[in-house]
């Protein structure tokens, strides 16, 4: 399965068509460009998931984005049409190649090659990468959504399009874009030679795909719970298999090589499959990971003294809050409110005011209905990361709250806002879901 082909083929015209308009240059330069733009960014992500470590933060970014299940790819011409929307779609590129490439030095160097390369005006270059890395995120996202990847899953489905992103990026500027985007030198090691008893150097890669499959059609004659229990660790089989072959076998065997290909591709077949099989049970399982709405109770109708009725859930912050406030208990420095309906773009402070408005709503009205009520708020990440970036980006991101209110109405003297980084953890880091709890932003009661 050619991956890099099937997100040329979806996005390829389409973007080409709707990104020269918005940038105003020629649809054969942006074509032309997009022909870089695109396998690079996915070879940027296969570099990053080419260690178990930068893959599990790969899965994050893809998961804590919504990239799995938002509808970008349908609705590319609404993106791109100018305003709040398309800021959002540049500012989350953004943030997502600074997480591929370690940082935005890399920024300008990329679009000014690219830019030699295609005729594109160097700012043309550097807003259609940021166009770009939001739409082959969710492309990725989809692809592990239906498969049920994992983290070492996700290594060895992007480690088994090497070739695939070499061959399509334009040879004039691949060895470039190779280095740049960090992946050049992902799964060269040196080769193996064969064994004493006259093995074949690439029979172990065959094997262990072999034994993949095993495992699956082992997995498709149990029940559909026993299924799903095992999902995550077939899929790390597959992944560990994947990433095993092609880490052994390398460039140094052209050989050895396609036949390490073939097999990662019939060990994906097989995961299909398998998926298939579980049906919704599965799919079930993986949304429910990240789902918290199912823990908020069932939405009612509050009336605040001002005459505005909220329509929030029994369990979230909001009635919470309030009945704190109207509670005898007194202000103290440990009780805390979780916001359970705010989003961030992924690796940024800029919220999803799409998603995120209707709770931002919600906190204003009750702030103006007790206005003794004074509000500290608080960042939170996993620990994911350096603490130091950590600890930026959630005081961006309590910033960025505090100044929604503020701009609704509430003075800024009535809220504080913190950035505490990974520090008071409420779930296990150990998990994705207990990772994404862990990124959130909270509130504390410090007058009423």
């Amino acid at each position: 399965m050619n991956l890099v082909k099937m997100l040329q083929d979806q996005l390829g015209d389409v973007l080409a068509n709707q990104a020269s308009s918005f940038l105003g240059e020629s649809s054969s330069n942006t074509s032309k460009a997009l022909g870089a733009v695109l396998p690079s960014i996915m070879g940027a992500m296969m570099g990053k998931a080419s260690d178990t470590n930068g893959a599990g933060a790969l899965l994050d970014m893809i998961k804590g984005g919504g990239f799995e299940s938002n509808d970008m790819l349908s609705n590319i011409g609404g993106l791109l049409g100018g305003g709040n929307t398309t800021d959002g779609l540049l500012s989350s590129g953004g943030s997502i190649l600074s997480s591929l490439l370690g940082g935005d030095s890399k920024m300008g160097t990329i679009a000014n090659v690219i830019s030699n390369f295609s005729g594109l005006k160097q700012g043309s270059s550097s807003s259609l990468l940021k166009m770009a890395a939001p739409l082959v995120m969710s492309f990725i996202g989809k692809q592990v959504k239906s498969r049920g990847l994992g983290a070492s899953g996700l290594m060895g489905m992007l480690l088994g399009q090497k070739d695939n992103i070499k061959n399509a990026i334009p040879s004039g500027i691949s060895g470039q874009m190779g280095d740049l985007m960090g992946f050049a030198n992902v799964g060269n090691t040196p080769t193996v030679e064969a064994t004493s008893g006259g093995g074949s150097k690439w029979l172990w890669p065959l094997l262990l795909a072999a034994g993949v499959a095993a495992a699956f059609y082992f997995m498709k004659g149990c029940d559909t719970t026993a299924v799903t229990d095992k999902m995550e660790n077939a899929t790390d089989v597959v992944g560990n298999a994947a990433s095993g072959a092609a880490d052994a076998v390398g460039d140094a065997a052209s050989g050895a090589v396609d036949a390490a290909g073939n097999a990662v591709d019939a060990a994906g077949d097989a995961a299909s499959n398998a998926a298939d099989a579980v049906g919704d049970a599965a799919s079930g399982a993986v949304d429910a990971a990240g789902n918290a709405l199912s823990k908020l109770g069932a939405f009612f109708s509050r009336k605040l003294s001002t005459g505005v009725e909220l329509n929030i859930p029994e369990n979230g912050i909001e009635n919470n809050l309030i009945k704190f406030v109207e509670g005898d208990a007194a202000v103290d420095k440990t009780t805390w409110f979780n916001f359970d309906r705010l989003t961030f773009a992924s690796g940024s402070s800029n919220l999803d005011m799409e998603k995120s408005a209707e709770q931002l709503n919600n906190m204003y009205e009750i702030l103006r209905a007790f206005p003794k009520v004074n509000l500290k708020l608080g960042g939170y990440t996993d620990n994911t990361g350096s603490e130091a970036a950590n600890m930026k980006i959630s005081q961006r991101r309590a910033d960025a709250v505090k100044a929604v209110l503020v701009k609704k109405g509430i003075s800024a003297d009535r809220l504080e806002a913190e950035g505490f980084g990974p520090a008071h953890p409420v779930a296990s880091n150990d998990t994705e879901e207990g990772r994404a709890q862990n990124r959130r932003i909270a509130a504390r009661v410090t007058a009423k």
